[in-house]
């Protein structure tokens, strides 16, 4: 058995997905966190049945990827039962999505979720009078308390099993007629294209480019669906897309007059200072502040801490082994190598999880999607779309999920320029780069210049979109509606889960890749060309390929082959090369590879080069092969030039 979960963006479904299952997907307190479909078995008192998140949508007429995704889902898989979310505190708003599956004919249960909140706005809904009015279940509950989630389980897994559907709403309306009269037309095309004749029915009336592919009615079909549409528009007096719209949204008045008070929430002050025209100083504030805290006060000195911890511990094992006389070979690769991966990531860890931390903090809010809001106006003058933000705030994450969130964005011009951009942003794989860097040549002003790095990353962002506004221009701004969810005090709970979450995927990930990175180059800096053993690492077979593209970057100031070969290791990840470098570096540190201007060169060049493979792949799934090599050659040039520019001025300033 298949459920499927359906519903707004920001309703909670995404946190009922979590607690039906158990899972720890990521949610937030904004809209577009989910663009991809995810199932997962759980265990019931009836059995294993599938549950599915899909990501949120307004209508089953799609006008972006991830409302495609959903769509396509719905009808390709057909789901034995339909879990349709909607927010307690706003059915309304929900249930124009509802009398779209609802025509379905898929087994539904509703779940007016947040319950919990519409009780504390003094709100009330009754549940029996919508479940009469809809002819389908409806469970109140709380995802994030998991109040009522049970019930509503057993409830969607009977229904599914039942197999027992509602008629379409409306139908007593004209316009639920008139979709009646295509419904009889259609219905034979609509069993063999396997859509439900109903949902088949009211798309191909409101000219649905995709239904009517897949119908390929027939020309007496075609002219019944035309003589019925003509038929409702003079009854109607509105064109057929505006008297559908005109009839679900009478239909949701009429389900909310009769069942829903919610008393309308006061207006914030929060929004005033948020949106207002504080708007900008109050976002760099916050932003500075994040960076601040998290590499000049909380996250650096625990680094500091945990990183002496560490080299206290490598020590005391190098001191163990030379007592015990192992082989000096061995000896090197647990310590040189092994040990130097692992203390990388224990060093690096508590900035990672610092700066998480304060982003789920600000995610939890509700306060991303006012910084989406107010970015919208200088987004339209770069070409963007203000839906953009999301995706590239996300990029100081990860750059992989951030290019999906592009999926979000209306149009495709708009969703290729955006993952083409999301690079720029600094990910959490380039915080150790940093932090290795500016610790050692600069530690007094590492905050500042760290925050100068993510700052110098967002201008190359807005710089390269003017360049692509010129180069490829969109046809038209699409309009930017955007739900503004509530102010919300984060919960311990939600904030340690994304906090866990991320510091786990840090760690899974930043831990085998840079302990094997340590491993495989302190190998190949260990044996020569002949493959015999050498200790004299200039020798060995990373050298010589090092000194193959060390010519290119000698003019930036690192010409060093061990700043070659640490650059070629961060191409298949960034972790890697810090890894490269805790072993290259050797006793000497990172001082015996750079200068302080050419460690602010490679720093320049780290923040603006070939993200990681993963990455990569990401932008050519988005993006599509010809433009991602395109952009990537364009990048590396761009990236040179930086950094041929700042190592200048950095050597003439005498730094």
């Amino acid at each position: 058995m298949r459920l499927a979960l359906v519903g707004n963006q920001n309703c909670g479904k995404t946190t009922l997905y979590n607690a039906l299952s158990g899972r720890d997907r990521r949610v937030g307190n904004f809209p577009g966190v989910t663009v991809d479909a995810e199932a997962c078995a759980i265990k019931t008192a009836g059995g294993e049945c599938e549950l599915v998140d899909l990501p949120g949508v307004y209508s089953l007429r799609p006008y972006s990827e991830e409302e495609r995704v959903t769509r396509e889902y719905i009808l390709n898989a057909r789901p034995d039962g339909i879990i349709n979310v909607m927010d307690a505190t706003c059915p309304e708003r929900g249930l124009y999505l509802t009398s779209r599956i609802l025509e379905l004919g898929i087994p539904t249960v509703v779940a007016l979720n947040m319950i919990d909140e519409a009780k504390r706005r003094g709100g009330s809904v009754d549940t029996e009078r919508m479940e009469a009015l809809l002819g389908v279940p409806v469970r109140a509950v709380s995802a994030r308390s998991s109040e009522g989630v049970e019930e509503l389980l057993l409830t969607a897994i009977f229904c599914a099993g039942s197999g027992k559907t509602c008629a379409a709403p409306m139908r007593d309306t004209a316009y639920g007629r008139a979709i009646v009269r295509i419904e009889a037309a259609v219905r034979e095309r609509a069993a063999s294209a396997g859509i439900p004749p109903s949902f088949a029915a009211s798309l191909a009336a409101e000219g649905d480019a995709d239904v009517l592919s897949s119908l390929a009615l027939g020309a007496e079909a075609s002219r019944r669906v035309a003589g019925c549409v003509r038929r409702l528009e003079r009854e109607v007096g509105l064109d057929v897309e505006a008297a559908s719209a005109a009839a679900r949204y009478a239909f949701a008045d009429k389900v909310c007059g009769e069942c829903v008070y919610i008393p309308p929430a006061p207006p914030s002050r929060l929004d005033g200072a948020a949106l207002g025209a504080a708007a900008y100083p109050i976002f760099a504030l916050v932003m500075s502040a994040v960076f601040f805290l998290t590499f000049e006060v909380i996250g650096g000195r625990l680094s500091d801490l945990c990183s002496a911890i560490f080299g206290a511990l490598t020590d005391a094992a190098a001191a163990a082994m030379a007592r015990a006389e192992v082989a000096p070979f061995l000896a090197s690769l647990v310590t040189d190598g092994a040990m130097a991966g692992v203390g990388a990531v224990v060093g690096f860890l508590p900035l990672v999880v610092t700066l998480f931390f304060f982003l789920s903090l600000i995610e939890d809010t509700g306060y991303m999607a006012r910084v989406a809001f107010i970015m919208d106006a200088p987004c339209k003058r770069l070409g963007l779309s203000g839906k953009s933000v999301v995706p590239l705030l996300l990029g100081f994450g990860c750059s992989v999920p951030a290019v999906m969130a592009s999926r979000t964005l209306p149009t495709r011009r708009d969703r290729r320029v955006t993952a083409l951009l999301v690079p720029f942003m600094s990910c959490g794989a380039k915080i150790p780069i940093y932090t290795l860097l500016l610790s050692y040549f600069f530690p007094a002003r590492r905050g500042v210049l760290t925050c100068a790095l993510y700052f110098a990353g967002v201008i190359t962002a807005v710089f390269a979109a003017a360049v692509m506004r010129k180069i490829y221009p969109g046809r038209g701004e699409a309009e930017y509606i955007l739900e503004l969810p509530p102010w919300r005090l984060p919960t311990a709970k939600n904030v340690l889960r994304a906090l866990g979450r991320r510091a786990k995927e840090f760690l899974s990930r930043a831990f085998g890749i840079i302990f094997l990175s340590s491993v495989a180059v302190w190998l190949l800096s260990a044996v020569d060309t002949g493959l015999h053993i050498t200790y004299d690492s200039e020798k060995s077979i990373l050298a010589a390929v090092g000194r193959l593209a060390a010519p290119i970057f000698a003019p930036l100031g690192f010409g060093d082959w061990r700043a070659s070969a640490a650059l070629v290791s961060g191409l298949s990840a960034k972790e890697a090369v810090v890894g490269t470098l805790a072993v290259l570096a050797g006793e000497g540190g990172v001082g015996s590879i750079f200068t302080p201007a050419s460690a602010i060169s490679f720093l320049t060049f780290t923040l603006l080069y070939t993200p990681c493979a993963s990455a990569v792949a990401a932008i050519r799934g988005e993006a599509g092969t010809k433009m991602t090599v395109l952009w990537l050659a364009a990048g590396l040039l761009f990236a040179w030039l930086a950094s041929f520019a700042v190592y200048g001025i950095a050597a003439a300033a005498g730094i």
